[in-house]
Order: C-alpha cells, then sequence, then structure tokens
C-alpha cells in the first residue's frame, strides 16, 4: 500500500510540473527557436519533441533532390506542421521546391504564419534598399500555409486555391506525416494512405512515422521516472503484446482510453494523462506494409527512429538507440506508371477494407473479453484460461 501511494504521489508531482512548464510558454514561439526541449501544442493534443529526428533530416535530404530536379515546379507537403519547425529547415535547405504546411489548429500554424509574415517584410526592405541579397523574401514566397482536418484534404478549398487547380490530386512530390496517425482509428488510417496515394503525383513518395510498439516498462523504472506518460506507456505496451497474438486482429495496438476505466490505478494514471487525445494506435512494421502493398505503393524502406536527438533536463527520450526505438517509419512510392487515375475504396480488397473498418470493435472486444486488471503493476494481463 504504501509503495503504490508512493507511485501515486510521484505522479502527481509530475504533472504538476510539467503543467506549469506548458502555462509559461511565450504568446509568440519562433519555429527556429524550439530547440532541446519538448513543448506542447497549444491546442493541447500533441507536442513538439525535443529536436527534428533522424527521420526529418533524411526527408530534407529527399527535399533537396526534388528541389534540383523540378525547379520551382516541386511541391511538398507537410502534415500536422504544428508551429512549423520542419517548414523552415525545408525552406531553408531548399531554394526553389514551394513548401505546403498543413495544421489541423489555427492556434498552432499561427506562430509560422507569424514567422513568414516577418521574414517578408524584411525581404520587402531589403528590397527597397536595393539589397542584393534577399533570401527572406524568396523563402516567404515559396511558403503556403492552410489550416484543415489532413483527412479532408481533397475538399480543402484553402488547398485548391493555393494550388491554383480543380484539384489536388496527382500535385505532390513528396508527402510527410510525423507523428500523427498513431492517433487514428482503423479506418482513418486506410483513408490517410488513400488520400496520400492520390495527392501524390506518379513516382513521388510519401514518408510516414508513427509510435510502433514499445516494450513495456518495469515497475522500478515507473517508480523512477515518476512519469504518468511512462505508465499509460507501460499499460497500452502489454495489451499491445498481448493483442499481437491475435491473429484477426489487423490493428493490435489501436486502443480508446474510454475502454481502459477497468480498474482505479488505470483511471488514475488516465487522469494524469498529459494530453487530451483518447485514441493511440500503436502501429506495427508489419501493419504499415500491409497498408501500402493493399493501396499500390511501392516500398522503398521501412525502419525504426528515434524521435530526438538527444536527453535533456525537461523530457527523456523513449529510446536511446533506433534499432530500440518504438517509432517507425515507411517510405512508399506512387508507382511511376500510375495513370493517375483517382483510387476509391471500391478499389481495394474489400475484405482487408471491412477489417480495417471494424478494427476499433474488434479491439474493444478483445480489451474487453480477453484481458483483466490488476490494481499494481503491470496493470493489466491475459485472463487464466
Amino acid at each position: 500500500m504504501l509503495k503504490r501511494l508512493l507511485y501515486t504521489l510521484l505522479l502527481a508531482a509530475s504533472l504538476c510540473s510539467s503543467a506549469s512548464f506548458a502555462s509559461n510558454r511565450p504568446a509568440y514561439i519562433d519555429p527556429e527557436s524550439i530547440k532541446h526541449t519538448m513543448l506542447q501544442t497549444r491546442n493541447g493534443l500533441g507536442a513538439t519533441f525535443n529536436d527534428l529526428g533522424s527521420f526529418e533530416e533524411d526527408f530534407i535530404k529527399e527535399c533537396r533532390i526534388v528541389d534540383l530536379e523540378e525547379m520551382d515546379k516541386g511541391k511538398i507537403l507537410l502534415l500536422g506542421e504544428g508551429y512549423g519547425r520542419l517548414t523552415m529547415r525545408v525552406l531553408r535547405e531548399t531554394e526553389y521546391a514551394h513548401v505546403f504546411a498543413n495544421e489541423l489548429s489555427p492556434l498552432n500554424l499561427c506562430h509560422l504564419e507569424a514567422k513568414l509574415k516577418a521574414l517578408k517584410a524584411e525581404g520587402e526592405r531589403k528590397l527597397k534598399a536595393n539589397a542584393s541579397h534577399i533570401s527572406e523574401l524568396i523563402i516567404a514566397a515559396r511558403a503556403h500555409t492552410f489550416v484543415g482536418d489532413c483527412l479532408q484534404l481533397p475538399y480543402n478549398k484553402a488547398l485548391v486555391q493555393l494550388l491554383r487547380t480543380p484539384s489536388p490530386y496527382n500535385s505532390f512530390d513528396k508527402i510527410l506525416s510525423s507523428n500523427m496517425i498513431h492517433f487514428f482509428d482503423g479506418e482513418q488510417v486506410l483513408k490517410f494512405f488513400v488520400n496520400g496515394f492520390n495527392l501524390l503525383k506518379p513516382g513521388a513518395t510519401l514518408h510516414v512515422m508513427a509510435h510502433s510498439f514499445a516494450k513495456p516498462y518495469s515497475e522500478e523504472e515507473i517508480l523512477k521516472a515518476a512519469s504518468p506518460t511512462f505508465a499509460y506507456v507501460a499499460a497500452l505496451a502489454f495489451i499491445c503484446e498481448f493483442a499481437s497474438q491475435e491473429k484477426d486482429l489487423i490493428f493490435p495496438g489501436l486502443i480508446d482510453d474510454k475502454w481502459l476505466s477497468k480498474s482505479e490505478i488505470l483511471r488514475s494514471i488516465l487522469r494524469m494523462k498529459p494530453n487530451t487525445m483518447h485514441t493511440s494506435n500503436a502501429i506495427s512494421p508489419a501493419t504499415l506494409e500491409r497498408l501500402a502493398t493493399q493501396v499500390g505503393f511501392e516500398i522503398i524502406s521501412v525502419k525504426n527512429y528515434t524521435t530526438c536527438k538527444r536527453r535533456s533536463d525537461q523530457h527523456v527520450s523513449f529510446a536511446e538507440s533506433e534499432e530500440k526505438s518504438p517509432y517507425s517509419a515507411i517510405v512508399l512510392r506512387k508507382p511511376r506508371q500510375h495513370d493517375g487515375q483517382t483510387l476509391i475504396m471500391r478499389d481495394l480488397d474489400q475484405d482487408f477494407v471491412s477489417a480495417c473498418l471494424s478494427a476499433s470493435k474488434k479491439m474493444k472486444e478483445f480489451i474487453d473479453t480477453k484481458l483483466e486488471y490488476p490494481e499494481r503493476y503491470p496493470f493489466v494481463q491475459l485472463k487464466k484460461k
């Protein structure tokens, strides 16, 4: 009992500390000043990691290739861009490519827009002064921001206006989504991949990183970290580990917090979660590959990535190396010989589509019927047969 009380107090102290940190955010956040610290987004639905990780760095290298090949015709789409730190890096690392930054929340995107507005003003000032170096104006001219649900991009009027085309399909050379689709359910993930296929030009690439299966943390690690995030991830990791043994679960990492109020300790952990997202979908590399193949992509690479370069006092990385990281990334190519016709759900294997659409129902049934929930670590376990 004493150990459990200590555990709860440590988690509560950790939450108070992180809440204080979040409330001290400045009114304006320069996307290029976010370094070495984790920063929650304004709408509370996500966070900016410590640094751009190796996944983003690899993507930037690919953007340079597009920049040289397309010469002012290349189009790069960044989804769920938050404060826009990656947008600014891609713009500064390229000379010609047009970068389209999408974000669900205007509260987040306004910081990038303020940065671009300031760059444009500085460029115009230099132009009036007949300065020979007006890179700020060129950068601002190649940046395009728009708000909207990434799952509704084919119908986003702002995007259509920016592209100056009747449809956004077959428009982009590269699309990146980092740390976003693991908040989607099975139907949404499938829709995301279909939309990505349609938005890309033939021969263009989709770059996706998502949370994958994490190793369960030990009781000692959870107590030492005193973090509700660690306790939450540990519980989810056990569920994913058990569910992955069920052959009919295409998304064994799909978990809705509403399904987990099974014990007092789990309810306590859920109350202390650091963000308001309630759906987690740990998507294994095998599931990513299966999705890609069903949609019609060519798989270029599948590998693990860490989410940040280094540790800091305010945030501890979930993994010390890419081999042990619970984040998986897949790079896909739309076939070069594709005729550009729009892909629709009816074109796919209908058994696979049905499995995606019913993924939430099947996972909830597994959580309700196959598991039991002790009041202490490991928080969840398989029922004894």
